[in-house]
């Protein structure tokens, strides 16, 4: 059972809030007023088992910003795809964000994320990668699975069990409520509405794949300059 709690100290008690230049106010961590929960202390995975949960094992300093309005700088954070949730750390005490809809983004070095809350169940949601600022952006929606041991057989040794990342999926967020999936160049390019055949020739002449996301980002920050 996980106890969620609010880390939420000091910030009303006479310290004035730093404006950052992204018009956020700035917070220390032990300001942070989300709703958290601890996972463990320490680090690492449990050495029988194969592969990774994380995007990236290793901890990296990012920024998380939420309610519209405050910034926490310089945070310690990690992704757990097989979870989907966004980590962070304290000294040796490594938390959750248990309320993730309060976030406008989250920033782990030069990668941005945002938590999808669609409605709809076909619809994409928990995290995803934002690649393009504004609007229409690329948001990919990464997948890690798990797999049990598996006994060996005639001529096959065992398996331990393991996390495999799978393929990821690619969407076209063209507003904060409509999202699309992008199952290839030419769907992306219809869903987009204008400029289909400056965006046809760019995607031909820069050979854009539907498999690449960051060609794909590509492509949209090429029609961000059309508009």
């Amino acid at each position: 059972m996980k106890t969620v709690f609010i880390l939420c100290i000091a910030f009303n008690c006479g310290m004035q809030p730093l404006l950052a230049q992204s018009g956020y106010m700035n917070r220390s961590i032990n300001e942070l007023s989300l709703d958290v929960y601890r996972i463990k202390n320490g680090e690492g995975n449990d050495s029988n088992i194969d592969g990774s949960p994380y995007l990236a094992d290793d901890f990296a300093n990012g920024n998380i910003y939420y309610e519209g309005k405050y910034e926490v700088s310089d945070v310690p954070l990690r992704y757990n795809i097989f979870n989907d949730e966004m980590e962070f750390k304290i000294k040796e005490i490594i938390m959750a964000i248990a309320n993730p809809k309060k976030l406008d983004k989250v920033l782990i070095g030069e990668e941005v994320f945002v938590f999808l809350n669609m409605q709809n169940g076909s619809d994409p949601s928990g995290y995803a990668k934002k690649w393009n600022s504004g609007y229409p952006a690329l948001l990919t929606k990464m997948k890690v699975i798990f797999q049990d041991q598996e006994a060996p057989k005639a001529y096959v040794d065992a398996k331990p069990a393991r996390f495999v990342r799978s393929n990821d999926e690619h969407f076209v967020m063209v507003a904060p409520e409509k999202i699309e999936d992008v199952k290839s160049v030419k769907k992306l390019i219809e869903a987009l509405g204008g400029n289909q055949q400056e965006l046809t020739a760019f995607a031909k002449k820069e050979k854009i794949s539907a498999n690449k996301p960051e060609e794909l980002s590509r492509l949209l920050d090429f029609y961000q300059k059309l508009k």
